[in-house]
């Protein structure tokens, strides 16, 4: 594995564990009531409907704001990865070029890539060599 496609796998499984945190409302649900219909007469209030049609749970503004909202995934976290990316995509060229011969900016851009994968050390597909 080359050290830029280690980066963007490791980048994608940090973006989707804070995906994987934010489940949707309604599968959150369906966990606890299981399979049912889900109505949201309001933005705070939600009518759960068992699938037989016989239950009815009614989540009031105060419970479902308590037990049931959703925050937002963590924007800085996606911003790092944003940015992540479009650091290795700006290093990426003098990187690979750096493998062949040696100046300055081919040093400085592995340098740059290799400070970003030393984040992630203590994955199995880290590579020693690429330590600083």
């Amino acid at each position: 594995m080359t050290l830029v496609k280690f980066l963007e796998a490791r980048i994608a499984e940090d973006e989707a564990g804070e995906a994987r945190k934010y489940r949707p409302l309604e599968e959150k649900l369906v966990d606890l009531f299981g399979p049912c219909t889900i109505i949201r007469p309001s933005p705070y209030t939600v009518m759960v409907k068992s699938q037989d049609g016989s239950d009815r749970v009614l989540l009031d503004a105060v419970e479902f704001r308590e037990h049931y909202t959703e925050p937002a995934p963590d924007q800085r976290t996606l911003a790092e990865c944003a940015a992540k990316r479009a650091i290795i995509e700006q290093c990426r060229e003098d990187h690979e070029d750096s493998l062949t011969r040696n100046d300055d900016t081919e040093e400085l851009a592995s340098g740059v890539l290799y400070a970003l994968a030393g984040v992630y050390k203590d994955h199995p597909d880290y590579q020693q060599e690429w330590a600083l």
